[in-house]
């Protein structure tokens, strides 16, 4: 073949490339900005400090409550959620500021049923969120907890970051307006993405998982970090897509939604022990629906 004969074909490999280079930069973007803190956008998640005790309740169909704290990279810290009331069996959740999954725990703390992320060492400078949830509740309210269920929570081993705001608590997170669907791309360290939901919506919306390529969970939670709904697998719809609709969250502050992998919850050698697949991330996108 003669070299005038190839360009056409050179030049549409050029523009191949070229297009494949665009689409992995688009979908990177999201994950490309710069943390932001969730707090001073009207938020009031607790901020945790070194050797922080905090008490925790759940009631109605708050079945998990957010927690947040900064750490170093190196630091080793430890995380135990300890229940007050007998009914309640702890489970705990730490993430990173990008979803990115860190360790969780069910029964290894001092007494039983209560749960401890001992000696775990934080991989970079920022926040972390911790998910304090029950067993029973990690990825489904099944029913609404007709009384109080209290608990204590403590953080120990971390250290703030070099000139760090000690009440900020900066995270990635993707600005949702109705209507508008956001695609996020997902990789194999990130098993959740975060999303918030801005104040002057409808106190009531949906929430919708709208196509992803893996199973997905959508937890939505208010102002403070407490888990008002989640739902797996949206029975409207075929598939494995989540979606909300009509949750009342109340008008200040407003919401925080949080799409994660399914078993968000395990470690990669946990999925293999369990016979499963590692997580390797993909793509979803996400739509607000107002009123």
């Amino acid at each position: 073949m003669r070299w005038r004969q190839m360009l056409p074909i050179v030049n549409r490999g050029i523009l191949l490339i070229m297009l494949l280079l665009t689409l992995v930069g688009a979908a990177s973007v999201a994950w490309a900005q710069e943390a932001v803190d969730i707090n001073a956008a009207g938020f009031t998640i607790p901020v945790l400090a070194n050797g922080s005790r905090v008490d925790g309740t759940f009631q109605g169909p708050v079945t998990a409550r957010l927690y947040g704290f900064q750490g170093s990279a190196g630091d080793v810290v430890t995380v135990t959620m300890t229940q007050v009331s007998d009914q309640l069996d702890p489970f705990l959740v730490l993430l990173g500021a990008d979803g990115e999954f860190i360790a969780s725990d069910d029964d290894s703390g001092a007494t039983l049923l209560s749960a401890a992320i001992e000696d775990v060492t934080l991989p970079v400078d920022g926040a972390y969120l911790v998910l304090a949830t029950s067993i029973h509740h990690v990825i489904e309210p099944r029913t609404e907890i007709p009384e109080s269920l209290t608990f204590n929570l403590s953080l120990n081993g971390n250290t703030l970051p070099a000139d760090a705001d000690p009440a900020v608590l900066p995270l990635f997170v993707v600005p949702l307006e109705p209507g508008e669907p956001v695609a996020v791309t997902l990789g194999p360290e990130q098993v959740a993405a975060y999303f918030s939901a801005p104040v002057g919506v409808d106190s009531a919306f949906g929430v919708t998982v709208e196509e992803s390529s893996f199973d997905t969970v959508l937890h939505l939670f208010d102002s403070t970090g407490a888990r008002l709904a989640v739902n797996d697998d949206d029975a409207s719809r075929e598939g494995l897509a989540s979606g909300l609709y009509d949750a009342a969250v109340p008008t200040a502050g407003g919401a925080l939604a949080i799409v994660s992998d399914v078993f968000f919850y395990m470690d990669d050698q946990d999925r293999t022990e369990s016979e499963m697949r590692p997580f390797t991330g993909g793509d979803m996108s996400v739509l607000l629906q107002a009123g």
